[in-house]
């Protein structure tokens, strides 16, 4: 994964080559989205199989530079596994909610394996 810059959401974009790659995964990294957290900035993402149960983040001072991924588990459960985050979002009371999707296994009643998505929602406090 690396990082864009463009004048404004719609473009032009272009790589920063010399930012590039980002430090943030050395694997596996999928649909990071940054939001600003405080003075900082946070990237959610999905991360490798390696790590089903949990999503990845990275923080940065300037959206720039990114200190390498940590894990944040979402889940326990043996049939859930985690898979994409999709927002996190302010709630103006000092924590935030946090959208994921995941997968959970099982089978139907004629006994086939069954791995529908579904939404979870998580409240949060960020340090």
């Amino acid at each position: 994964m690396g990082l864009a810059a463009g004048p404004s959401l719609d473009g032009p974009w272009h790589r920063c080559s010399s930012l590039n790659p980002s430090p943030i995964e050395t694997h596996f990294i999928e649909n990071p989205v940054v939001s600003r957290v405080g003075s900082n900035f946070l990237a959610i993402y999905d991360v490798d199989v390696d790590a089903s149960k949990s999503i990845g983040y990275s923080e940065s001072q300037d959206g720039v530079h990114w200190s390498s991924g940590a894990r944040l588990q979402l889940f326990t459960d043996p049939t859930i596994a985690a898979r994409t985050p999709l927002a996190l979002i302010e709630d103006g009371h000092g924590a935030y909610d946090l959208f994921v999707t995941a997968f959970i296994f099982g089978k139907d009643a004629s006994g086939k394996d069954t791995n529908p998505g579904n939404l979870f929602h998580f409240k949060i406090k960020a340090e």
